[in-house]
Parts: C-alpha cells; structure tokens; sequence
C-alpha cells in the first residue's frame, strides 16, 4: 500500500480577521510492502508430477487471484522443459499436475511480486518412474430402492500418491459415465440409477496413458427394488432364561438378501389378558429406558435373523416388536411383529423342572469329581493363583483403549456413516490431545490401513469395509492402545475419544504393583523412589539400606543408556540392578522428557531379572565378583521427594 503523509501549512490570525501564510505546506509519501510466501507439496505418481500449493502473506492469510509461474527443468542440465503460470484462487491455492518421462526432475514456483508484494521462490526436486498404477472402489454390498444415493468411491494411485485423471465406470460391463478424480486421485459417484434388479458388476478403469499402464478395480452390488420383512415373536426359552424371540426373513424377488443390520425395539402394549396384577411378581421390574429393550444383529447368508430379549428386562404382559432394516445403502424398511402374551405363571413350572435337573445332575457330577480330588494340592494351588492375581503386575506392552463418548459438537470430524470411525486420540494422564498419532487398523486377509491424527488429536477413517478391524495407536511417548471393533457399528465410533497411557505413567503403575509385591505394601506417594529404594533393599536379603553418591548415580545414568543400546542385562549384579530401578523410575516421571516403550521394557526385563536371581533361578553375577558401584553405608535418612 502507498500511504501520503502532508503537514499542513501553519496559519496565522492578525488583529484585523485575516489570515496570513508563514510556511509552506511539505508532502512525504511512505511506501509499505508485504511479504508474498509460497507454501508447496511436490510429489511423484509413477511418471506424473503433482505440485498443490498455496501463497500467503507474512501473516499467513491467502493471497487470492495471484499469477505463480511453474517451471518443470531437467535436473542434470537445468533445461527448461514446461512453464506454466498458474492463478491462485480464493483462498490462495494452485496446483499443476503434468505427465513427463522418466527421470530426475527441479519444479519450481515462483512469485514475482507486485507493486506492494515482495516476491518469493520455491524449488524442489522430483523423480519419476514407470510405476503400475492402483485403482481401489468401495460400493455398499446391497443397496435398497432408489430414494436414496448409493456412492461408489473410487481412489486412483501410484506408489501410494493420487493419480488425477478421469477414469471408466462401468456397471455390468456397459460404461455409464466418465469421472473426473481430484488432485489426490479421488472421486465419488451415485450408481443408483444404473443398477438394474439382482446382482451388479460395478467396474471402474484407469485408461492408459502414453507411459502409464492401465489398472481396473471391479466388486459386485446387490441391488433389490421390492424387498420385504418377514417376521414372527414369541415367548420362548433359552437354557433356563425365558423371554421374548423374534426371528425373520428379508428377502426379495431374487430371493434372500445377505447384507445388512437389523435393530428389534420391543415394546408393551397392554397386560395379561385377565390379569391386571402379577401376583407372582415378588416386586415390580424396574423402569427401563427404551434401548435398553433393544436388539442389534445382523442378517446371516440366508437374509435370517433373530433376536432374543431375556426376562429380566420384561414385565408379565402383551407385547410386540418393531423391526428395522438397515442396508449397507439406500432405504431402511420396519415390520411389526403381532402382539405376544408374556405370562411367568405358564412357565414357572417348567422354569422349576429344569432347574432341578440341572440340580440333580450337577450334584451328581460333582459327586463323582469329588471322589478322585486331592484337596490339599487344590486348596494349595487355588492360594498360589490368587496371590498371582493380585500381586503379579501386567507385563502387557499394549495397552486396551480407554473408549470415553464425547458429544457430537466437541469434534469436528464425525463420520458420515456407520461404515467410519471418527475421534480424537486423548492422553487421560495430561488432559490433552495426542498430536499425530499413527493408527493402524488391520482386518484379517487384507492389507492394514493406516491414517494419522491431525495436530489437534483429531482423526477421522475413510468408508470402511463390514468386518471385524484391529485398531493398534502409537504416539510418541505413550504405550501402544488396542481395540477391536466391528464395523458396521452403533454409532458408538462416530467420536469418541480413544486413550492411550503415557510410558511414565505406565512405568509408576508398575513399579507401584513390583513395590507392593515385594515390600507388602504400596510406599508411592509416601517415600521419595530413593527411600523406597532403601526399603525394598531388606526383600532382597541385603543386611543394611545402602545408598550411592549423586557423582555415582550420574555414571549408573550412562549405563543405562548402554543397557537401552546393547541389553547387557546379564553381567549387572543384583545391587546395581536395584540402582537401575529407582534410576527409570526418576527419569521418566520427574525428568519431564519423552520416552518410548524402550524404557519400560527395560524396567520390565530388570524387575524380572531381580526376582529369578532372589528366588534362586538364576545366580547373582554381582556375588563372586566386585561390581557393587563402590556403594557404601549411611545411616542418614535421604530427604524425601516423593510424588505427590
């Protein structure tokens, strides 16, 4: 921008009402310049260059409707082989995407600046290659009528990067349409309207292209115009639980539909005939909500399906059920069940008979067990595995994931369907998201998909397959979380917040459980880790509390890194492995710094290590030798710093 400044001229008033002029008037003009920055991403997909940038000024807002000039040059001789300018657009974005020959390759972008705008410059280097290209598509398993979309996902890449091109789709081998794929090689189509009744072959065709293979990718879709729900309720019995059984059918003129979830909503509708008062009842079933009288499945090969509500969430009455149908894509469909009596006094009778035969049988079956049992080595042996559950600490490296619901307005990222999982990865320890975590989600038979959180701990997956996935998140400094889940789900992963447990967390959880294992009782939060030091010392048939020298314990710090480096646990005596333990343990929880599972496996392998050489399994290397890190008695007691 251009900014004039001018004094104006000072004026003076005489006596008779004038005005007079005694300086003129000096103009200075000011000239203020911006800052043009350019922001870009080279990549490589097979012989095709992708740039996708951005321009913005110092403060980082966009620069919209500015020329950048792309120039593509060889990289051994710097000949200039394409140029290009290219606008930006509202946002302050451009890209280019243009297929070359094999070989290295120097992109560069350029700004040139304008009157008010300095200028700015890029330069990267690419190398492409002839690369089989990959064409992937994702379309429902069974889609229902026409009212509703039904997307076929397509994403085209090479060596991982998104191919932009236009791509075949074909729907039982006829082509219906061209799609055009963004930048990153993606794109989505309604097929609805090409489908015909019964099985569809949906295919999808990346053309070749001068050096650049073909590639196709073909499933199969199910699509159904007349489907219907068959459906029946009764009270029925399973094992020695009575309650209410609704089974169905869904099927159309093609016969049954294999895909797809189905939710039964029981609900009652009035009382026994003749019987306003169950006088059986010793008490009134509770008040229960309505999903907690609902039942979720799934229909098997068949198009069948079942669902079973036990008794204890029924009151004595007439009830009926409404049945949902949920396909992959496309329309649900409901049915309701006719009414159904549900009456404990028909069936407490044969409630009794069976739970006296199962009476009389168990008695007899044990009986004949009880005749062969040693009591003394069952009693003996039940003392030793209780004492292992509750003293042995886990040695797990993973850890389960702690699933916590959000709600919805806490997260931008929420998943479209029940085929997505969305959420942010949560440090429960600290309160805060974890940045850039790596989560792995693996089905078996199928290559593992991997997406990263956002710098918020916000993550969100793309339309999954139906099946069971093995979720596994890493972060930096935190201890691996696992979680299983079926997909589709019920909602529960459309966000939530999944919990990982950071190293020194995990590290003070464990040394809590070995303490209190080895000394009786649980010294954290009392002692300072080097009083708890000194205390465990006597579990370990040592005569006195024996303590190092802070210039000693600098040189245990170095030897720690030799253990993390080169696991020469074998040569460490049991005194400085008892040193190393309180060592971990203050350099994880207090040092502040971030550590990997590295570290807790080596208090595990320690702390493991120290108890085989106490109860005799393995000898003590520090006995016959002199590697007791010249420690010496004190009978002062060290100051206390433990952790709150």
């Amino acid at each position: 921008m251009v900014l004039v400044m001018a004094t104006l001229p000072y004026l003076l008033f005489g006596g008779g009402g004038g005005a007079a002029l005694v300086q003129d008037a000096h103009a200075f003009e000011i000239r203020v310049r911006g800052e043009g920055k350019l922001y870009a991403d080279v990549q490589a997909a097979g012989i095709t260059v992708q740039l996708a940038g951005a321009l913005r000024d110092e403060l980082g807002n966009a620069l919209p409707q500015r020329d950048v000039l792309v120039r593509i040059k060889a990289a051994n001789s710097n000949r200039e082989l394409h140029k290009e300018t290219i606008s930006t657009d509202m946002q302050g974005r451009f890209q280019l995407q243009r297929s070359m020959d094999e070989g290295d390759y120097l992109i560069e972008a350029e700004f040139l600046g304008t009157e008010h705008l300095d200028g700015d410059k890029i330069a990267r280097e690419v190398h492409l290659a002839i690369i089989p290209p990959r064409v992937d598509i994702h379309v429902p398993k069974l889609v229902v009528g026409t009212s509703r979309t039904a997307n076929l996902r397509v994403r085209a890449s090479a060596a991982g990067v998104g191919i932009s091109a236009p791509v075949e789709v074909l729907v039982n081998g006829a082509q219906v349409t061209t799609l055009e794929l963004d930048l990153y090689g993606r794109g989505a189509i309604d097929v609805v309207p090409h489908l015909q009744p019964g099985e569809n072959v949906v295919e999808v065709r990346l053309p070749k292209e001068r050096k650049r293979p073909a590639a196709s990718d073909a499933s199969t879709l199910r699509f159904s115009s007349d489907p219907e729900i068959e459906v029946s309720a009764q009270a029925s019995q399973r094992r020695l639980e009575r309650g209410l059984l609704v089974t169905g059918r869904v099927s159309d003129s093609n016969g049954p539909l294999p895909s797809g979830s189905i939710k039964v909503e029981f609900e009652r509708v009035g009382p026994v005939p003749g019987q306003e008062i169950d006088e059986i009842a010793e008490e009134p079933a509770p008040a229960l909500s309505a999903s907690a009288r609902e039942v979720r499945t799934e229909v098997d090969e068949e198009g069948r399906f079942e669902g079973f509500l036990p008794g204890q969430l029924i009151e004595d009455g007439q009830w009926n059920a409404k049945v949902t149908f949920r396909p992959d894509a496309g329309a649900t469909m409901t049915a309701t069940t006719e009414t159904v009596t549900f009456d404990r006094t028909r069936s407490r009778w044969l409630l009794n008979i069976l739970g006296l035969l199962a009476i009389l049988v168990g008695v007899v079956v044990l009986v004949n067990r009880l005749s062969t049992v040693d009591f003394r080595s069952l009693f003996a042996g039940l003392r030793r595995k209780k004492e292992e559950k509750e003293d042995a600490p886990r040695f797990d490296q993973d850890e389960p994931a702690i699933i916590e619901q959000i709600e919805p307005e806490e997260l931008d990222e929420v998943a479209d369907s029940e085929l997505q999982i969305a959420g942010v990865i949560w440090d429960g320890w600290r309160r805060h998201a974890v940045p850039f975590a790596r989560i792995e989600l693996t089905r078996s038979g199928h290559e593992p998909l991997v997406i990263q959180s956002m710098s918020d701990g916000r993550f969100r997956s793309p339309p999954l397959e139906p099946g069971r996935y093995h979720i596994r998140v890493s972060a930096s400094g935190f201890a691996s979380g696992i979680l299983d889940i079926v997909i589709p789900h019920d909602g529960s992963y459309r966000f939530f917040r999944f919990g990982l447990v950071a190293i020194p967390l995990k590290i003070r959880r464990y040394y809590q459980a070995w303490v209190r294992r080895i000394h009786g009782e649980d010294l954290w939060g009392k002692l300072s880790p080097r009083q708890i030091e000194g205390a465990i010392w006597g579990a370990f048939d040592v005569a006195s509390p024996r303590f190092v020298e802070d210039r000693q314990r600098h040189e245990l710090k170095d030897r720690l890194t030799e253990l993390l480096e080169r696991e020469r646990l074998g040569e460490l005596g049991m005194n400085e492995l008892l040193l190393s333990v309180t060592e971990i343990v203050e350099e994880s929880y207090f040092s502040g710094r971030v550590h990997d599972e590295q570290l807790w496996n080596l208090l595990v392998d320690i702390t493991r290590r120290l108890d085989e050489i106490a109860s005799g399994v393995i000898a003590d290397p520090g006995a016959d030798a002199d590697v007791d890190l010249d420690v010496k008695t004190n009978t002062d007691t060290p100051a206390a710093g433990g952790d709150a």
